[in-house]
């Protein structure tokens, strides 16, 4: 992850969780940082990163127009707007740019989904607490974002297995294995 990007995924954390560091900062830092980044493993293959996530982000009940429909909706739509120049063929390119802000749009979404306002305002005790008592919601509310999540997890865990660094690129991707 780039500098910048770690300052965007900071921010974004802090606008949910509070800007001090606590259990709750560190739990939102952590989602964004993963999301962040599931989403920029996804551009590797024609069009998938725009359309998984405008399919995350659009399928997470907001669409333009309707009362309460978040700015991240617009990125919903700017994704999948991009996906006719990305599919079947790819002509244009999202690269780290495009991917990361996809990325931040969607860890921002997801993580508006989370009640982390209630857990910002006691001590890490209190909040380590009542997230266990949050997780099975937490769990359904990013139902939306699973195929991120999923294609995460299954990567990284893949390439530590056999000793491959989590930051190189292959193609153990669950797009990529579709795709073949």
């Amino acid at each position: 992850m780039h500098f910048r990007s770690a300052l965007a995924t900071a921010a974004v954390a802090a606008a949910h969780a509070g800007p001090t560091f606590s259990f709750a900062f560190a739990a939102a830092f952590a989602l964004a940082f993963v999301l962040v980044n599931a989403t920029n493993f996804l551009d590797n293959t024609n069009g998938a990163c725009a359309a998984i996530t405008a399919g995350s982000i659009l399928g997470n009940f907001s669409v333009p127009g309707w009362y309460g429909a978040s700015p991240q909706t617009y990125l919903g739509w700017a994704a999948l707007g991009f996906l006719p120049w990305n599919w079947p063929r790819a002509r244009v390119f999202l690269g780290d740019a495009g991917a990361y802000a996809l990325g931040i749009g969607l860890a921002d979404q997801a993580l508006g989904n989370l009640p982390l306002g209630s857990l910002s305002v006691s001590t890490n005790a209190v909040q380590m607490s009542r997230a266990g008592e949050y997780w099975p919601l937490g769990v359904i509310l990013m139902l939306p974002f699973a195929v991120q999540l999923i294609d995460f997890v299954q990567v990284v865990t893949a390439r530590l297995w056999l000793g491959i660094a989590p930051w190189h690129g292959d193609r153990r991707h669950l797009t990529h294995i579709e795709q073949n």
